[in-house]
């Protein structure tokens, strides 16, 4: 009977334990989702695709929809938009966006300004299909039209152009590989056709095949194919798969793409295949897929292999399948997109990732953040207190009277849950795993606790008597030196756990050394030790030193902490971090940050770059301040001001991948140099190395010029409007239209909140200036030749800035033939006047002479 009741009892523990660990074995990385809500037209999607100015197209079943990394802009009906079924977008050497309907009924070209419908005529236009290119890695597929009489692509880049176009009537162009000059091989619907100088020569109809051609790699010395009979070799004469896997001979392959190790992968309905050129590797479910019928693959810059299938996608690193969006995360939730298959992933020019779902569109900003939720990864309501990485990578999560969280290989299980029968302390404050000073095994945690210091072997719980005085029981702010001495606080005091004895120290903070204390009880608020093993003890009433511990033999070597500072400059001090030169970092309670050198105190807030006064934990790491603040975390370069004074702050928020973004008082740096930070929801796991917070040398664009501080349509005062912003062309205005507003902005879905700008008015300035504003004005501009040129403050490359060509005429009376004119009016106006004057003179002189006649003949008379 008791041996049945202990299975019974054992089968319980273990049936708890499994189901607390389904429970919790989700981990959701970071990822924005952007829906109805948010200003998506609708969440059915039919493609995205990003322009070469940065834009993100988004085509959904009630328009098209243009995001900026800030709003959506609509394109409806009223806006030219006749067909909701857009399924491809492309782009041509000009700039002017091509959407393309399902089914090819059809055709709109968007120049900047406005769309136009393009007819589909077999005589005029006629599409010929949407092909890959093997020489181009760009998300751009070009589009083949066929206008006056040849067959051209659609493409920011690719300019090809096929002559004799009848060659290629009834086809489809799946895919295309550049020879050389007017030397290509085309995939088609009909089999594999070698183009060269308008001589079409189809490969497969010379050997009988009529096999469909949908994607050609160049590989060692011959050429993959992905054909609808399986993957085949071409070797410029003979078709043949020996060598081929035979899982592929008949499979059918949805996607075969090569990576930047040369390995080709085959996205199948069978599952994923690896060739490395001798042997083939086969992924299925027991891999980590989450379905073996696979849909889509996509290889990004960074050599991910992203692949979707019908119950969610996943990314394979290299190591191992991560779940990105499945039926544990993500929008696959209930059901909603079982048997959905993803249309596309696409890669943005800053390295985030856009793939569509039953609900919009994700945009996936890579592994740098983890995040385990409360209530759903985590199981626990409570807020967390402390978190410890331990050297076998187990993650130990404390609670504010909760208990304790540990995770294991993305899991996570409560420790009540796993041993029930113990007393699980509930109100953690502070881990560390002890003996160890590194990476080395420790099968011991040491756990401070409202109750006491207590130690966990992995199976029971022990009480640790620190202290002969039973009051002291709450315990914080676990701290090592280099020797390998353990430091903690009570409340009230200073403990010291001696390796080299194997005793705790007590050292107590004198009264009589407290000239400012208006408290009967210190208060302990953070414990730091420096470089140099000094205790630092931060309280209510200022910042206390040990300069240099010891084992205490009286009371006078147990006083030893020493004032720094008063509460007039070291007010409620609750975080400190140490940096590479020495210097303490100190976040207070009051707001702001201060660094302390030892004798002289620097303060930092919102005035200096932070992003708020409101800070809650700060880190050193790699010459860096990470700040954890109530809106995301703030990167201050130490080295930086160190070295050059020089305030250098990096904000990383929702829109970098900090989706969790409000900070409670809580961080810790792991043996990794991962950072762990505690929030409103839960807590995230933050890899530095992985994160490219401000991407190298962004691209900025002019988006609108005003005349007078008013919106003008600029044909009305140019010849043409430029395709590719809608800015007017070789613009010249009267000397009177001299006021101008330039608008600008950086297409940046990552730090658009704290972007700053450059810009110079060549013919005016002689230096840049710097702004946040996207704006920048020029009143009463003098008669010149100017050019305006913005970049962001980031650039370095000549290429990233945007300018602007514009004249202002001079004045009338500035002009030369003005001058003649007034000199040719002055010479006929004094002319004028000498004849006028002369006949009026003339006219009196003829008057004076006949009254002087008169009067002589009268006295004659």
């Amino acid at each position: 009977m008791i041996h049945h009741q202990s299975i019974k009892k054992l089968l319980i523990i273990s049936c708890l334990f499994f189901v607390s660990l389904l429970k919790l074995q989700a981990v959701e990385f970071s990822a924005l989702h952007y829906g109805v809500e948010d200003g998506l037209l609708s969440s059915n999607i039919y493609c995205i695709y990003q322009d070469t100015k940065g834009y993100i197209w988004i085509s959904t079943s009630a328009g098209i929809n243009r995001f900026d990394g800030e709003k959506f802009t609509s394109f409806t009906a009223k806006n030219g938009v006749n067909n909701s079924r857009i399924t491809s977008i492309h782009e041509d050497v000009d700039g002017s966006l091509w959407f393309k309907t399902r089914g090819v009924t059809t055709l709109m070209k968007y120049d900047g300004r406005k769309f136009t419908n393009v007819p589909i005529h077999k005589d005029k236009v006629q599409i010929y299909g949407i092909g890959t290119s093997s020489s181009q890695q760009s998300q751009t597929e070009p589009l083949w039209i066929k206008e006056n009489d040849m067959v051209r692509t659609i493409h920011p880049t690719i300019n090809v152009q096929l002559k004799n176009h009848k060659n290629l009537q009834h086809n489809y162009i799946y895919s295309m590989h550049i020879l050389g000059d007017e030397h290509y091989y085309i995939g088609t619907s009909l089999g594999l056709i070698e183009y060269q100088n308008g001589t079409y020569v189809n490969h497969t109809k010379k050997i009988g095949l009529t096999t469909q051609i949908h994607r050609i790699i160049p590989y060692q010395d011959r050429y993959l194919l992905q054909t609808d009979e399986g993957i085949q070799y071409f070797d410029g004469q003979n078709f043949s798969n020996e060598g081929i896997h035979p899982h592929l001979h008949r499979n059918v392959t949805n996607v075969m793409a090569l990576d930047k190790n040369g390995l080709v992968w085959f996205s199948t309905i069978k599952g994923l295949y690896k060739f490395d050129g001798q042997d083939f590797t086969r992924y299925t479910t027991e891999d980590g897929l989450p379905y073996n019928r696979t849909n889509y693959l996509y290889i990004d810059r960074k050599n991910n292999i992203w692949v979707s299938t019908e119950k969610g996608m996943v990314v394979y690193d290299g190591v191992e399948f991560v779940g990105v969006d499945t039926e544990e995360t993500g929008y696959m939730i209930n059901g909603l997109t079982r048997g959905f298959r993803y249309r596309q992933v696409l890669e943005d020019k800053e390295g985030n990732i856009w793939f569509d779902h039953a609900k919009g569109v994700t945009k996936f900003f890579g592994f740098a953040f983890k995040n385990y939720r409360y209530k759903k990864d985590l199981n626990e309501k409570g807020r967390a207190s402390s978190v410890l990485l331990d050297s076998e990578d187990k993650l130990w999560i404390g609670y504010y009277g909760t208990g304790i969280t540990t995770c294991k290989n993305d899991s996570c299980w409560n420790l009540k849950d796993q041993f029930p029968d113990l007393e699980v302390p509930t109100r953690v404050n502070d881990f560390i795993a002890f003996p160890s000073n590194s990476n080395t095994d420790a099968k011991k945690i040491w756990i401070a606790t409202a109750e006491g210091l207590q130690v966990f072997d992995g199976k029971k719980f022990t009480s640790l008597n620190f202290d002969k005085d039973d009051s002291e029981k709450w315990i914080d702010y676990f701290r090592q030196d280099s020797k390998g001495n353990i430091w903690f606080a009570s409340q009230q005091q200073v403990y010291c756990y001696n390796i080299a004895t194997q005793g705790f120290e007590k050292y107590i903070i004198n009264q009589l050394d407290r000239p400012f204390s208006t408290y009967f009880y210190l208060v302990i608020l953070d414990l730091l030790v420096d470089k140099q093993d000094r205790v630092w003890a931060s309280s209510i009433e200022g910042i206390f030193r040990l300069d240099k511990a010891g084992n205490p033999k009286s009371e006078e070597e147990a006083e030893a902490f020493t004032l720094v500072g008063g509460p007039d400059y070291f007010d409620n001090v609750y975080d400190m971090a140490e940096d590479e030169q020495g210097n303490i970092w100190m976040l207070r309670e009051l707001g702001g940050m201060m660094r302390f050198d030892g004798s002289h105190i620097i303060e930092f807030d919102e005035m200096d770059g932070l992003s708020n006064n409101n800070l809650k934990s700060i880190e050193i790491l790699d010459g860096c301040a990470w700040i954890g603040t109530v809106n995301g975390i703030d990167q201050l370069n130490v080295d930086l001001f160190n070295k050059e004074k020089k305030i250098q702050v990096q904000h990383i928020g929702k829109n970098e991948g900090f989706t969790n973004i409000e900070c409670w008082r809580m961080s810790y740096q792991d043996h990794y140099g991962k950072m762990w930070f505690n929030t409103r929801d839960g807590i995230t796991n933050y890899n530095p190395k992985l994160h490219n917070i401000t991407p190298p040398n962004q691209d900025v664009l002019i988006s609108s010029i005003k005349l007078g501080y008013e919106t003008i349509d600029w044909v009305a005062y140019a010849d043409s409007v430029s395709v590719y912003d809608g800015l007017p062309v070789d613009l010249s205005l009267e000397h009177n239209e001299n006021t101008l507003t330039f608008h600008f902005k950086s297409i940046t879905f990552s730090n658009n909140e704290h972007l700053q700008y450059r810009y110079q008015l060549a013919g005016l300035d002689t230096v840049w200036h710097s702004t946040h504003q996207a704006l920048a004005t020029y009143p009463n501009l003098a008669h010149g030749d100017y050019v305006f040129n913005v970049k962001t403050a980031n650039s370095s490359s000549k290429d990233a800035i945007a300018s602007f060509s514009f004249t202002i005429q001079p004045p009338v009376w500035y002009q030369a033939w003005f001058w003649a004119c007034m000199f040719i009016f002055g010479l006929v106006a004094l002319l004028a006047y000498w004849i006028l004057h002369y006949l009026i003179f003339k006219h009196i002189f003829r008057g004076i002479r006949k009254l002087f006649d008169r009067n002589r003949t009268e006295v004659i008379a």
